[in-house]
């Protein structure tokens, strides 16, 4: 029988009180932190899929809001501001590698456009907790350079062909870790159709299930919870 419970949580960082929505089925060998602009990403029906199809891979996933929805108000006609959503996607692995029901899996991230710069940056940072990305909506050449100190598996989907060769052939193939880059049509567009979104999902569900087995490479942090984080 399928189940699959999600409950929201809030995590402090940076002076902020993030908002995030944990799912988990009926038992987690690893986690995915999906990292949105904000709170309309959280809830909307793309994110509740992906959250209930990767529960079924066992595999429990923190949707976490980035920004606050006054700061993407702020920023809706500006660039983002990458090294504060890093950061604040760091402080979430180390909530995530606090918790009891989750100490030592292994912690995958999922970003779409605005924010996988962010989610690539974060990745860096903690390189023995997370070690396997999905990005998408960004072309794999837009990435390349990014990509090339990256210990950590990536996944690249896109939604065109073109999109997607200098991932392999450039610099990022001789660096670090494992890179693909998948081509699914309609990926990473605002409006999925369900064909696309059912491809992405089985895709990504795949990817973590096999890049995360095992137990972390590195202990988790050993300062204290405080009481806003828990």
């Amino acid at each position: 029988m399928e189940r699959s419970q999600t409950t929201e949580v809030a995590i402090a960082a940076g002076g902020q009180r993030l908002l995030a929505c944990l799912t988990t089925g009926l038992r987690s060998r690893r986690v995915v932190i999906a990292a949105n602009p904000s709170g309309t990403n959280r809830w909307c029906s793309r994110s509740a899929y992906l959250s209930k199809l990767l529960a079924r891979a066992d595999t429990a996933t923190l949707l976490l809001d980035v920004m606050t929805l006054d700061e993407q108000a702020e920023e809706e006609h500006e660039l983002f501001d990458v090294s504060m959503m890093a950061e604040r996607l760091v402080r979430a692995t180390d909530w995530v590698a606090r918790q009891p029901a989750f100490a030592g899996l292994p912690i995958g991230y999922l970003g779409l456009r605005a924010t996988v710069g962010a989610v690539i940056a974060a990745a860096e940072e903690r390189p023995h907790a997370v070690r396997a990305v999905v990005t998408e909506g960004v072309g794999a050449s837009a990435l390349s350079r990014a990509l090339q100190h990256l210990e950590a598996a990536a996944l690249v989907i896109v939604d065109h062909p073109e999109k997607g060769s200098d991932a392999l052939h450039g610099p990022t193939a001789r660096q670090h870790g494992e890179r693909t880059v998948a081509v699914i049509p309609g990926a990473g567009r605002p409006r999925q159709s369900p064909a696309a979104l059912e491809r992405v999902g089985a895709l990504v569900a795949d990817w973590f299930s096999t890049r995360l087995s095992g137990r972390s490479r590195g202990p988790a942090p050993s300062w204290p919870v405080r009481p806003s984080e828990a």
